[in-house]
């Protein structure tokens, strides 16, 4: 549901607002889970000249969990690139469609990568579950586990967009500019 100011409200806006918190703690969780394990690494080999073995595959292993969720985020903050060199010269119905269109390719897109991780981790699990990471041990189908969740929240969030540049909320698929110059249409009459 739409407020009057063209904003969702009620449960969805309450759930949208909720899930995109707990992916900016978790991205910054892991961004200092990082930065602290580097720093310590650097601080204990060059100070003390010792350290562990395991934390160069532990800073790999946040850093691709990180990226997963940054994928997510930058398509709420719309940071990725859009090619939209053929949609800018639409205007109306088939703007909105055009961009129907690349919300449809993108959700192919990560539904089809999704469901690859996801069919590695199952396959790790049920027929090479003994298989563990070098350093960690931690079981190899847990990170292919993590790249499916990352590719579902990729998903969910393209859901949103979708959703958006239906009600005409948003224009685009990953368009800051558009998007901010669209809310501002809408506050200062032209």
């Amino acid at each position: 549901m739409m407020a009057g100011d063209g904003r969702p409200h009620g449960w969805y806006a309450s759930a949208g607002r909720m899930f995109a918190r707990l992916e900016e703690l978790l991205i910054v969780y892991l961004l200092a889970a990082m930065t602290i394990n580097t720093f310590g690494q650097v601080v204990a080999r060059r100070l003390f000249n010792s350290g562990t073995v395991w934390a160069n595959e532990l800073t790999q292993l946040l850093f691709a969990y990180l990226v997963m969720l940054g994928m997510s985020y930058g398509i709420r903050q719309g940071g990725h690139m859009g090619v939209d060199f053929v949609v800018s010269f639409a205007a109306g119905r088939t703007r909105r469609a055009l961009n129907l269109v690349a919300v449809a390719l993108c959700l192919i897109y990560a539904l089809a990568m999704g469901a690859a991780a996801l069919s590695m981790a199952w396959t790790y699990r049920v027929n090479l579950g003994f298989l563990t990471t070098e350093d960690l041990n931690i079981p190899v189908w847990i990170n292919y586990a993590i790249v499916a969740t990352g590719f579902a929240l990729i998903t969910i969030r393209l859901i949103g967009v979708g959703i958006e540049v239906w009600q005409g909320v948003r224009d685009g698929v990953p368009l800051p500019a558009a998007s901010e110059e669209l809310e501002r249409s809408r506050v200062e009459p032209s």
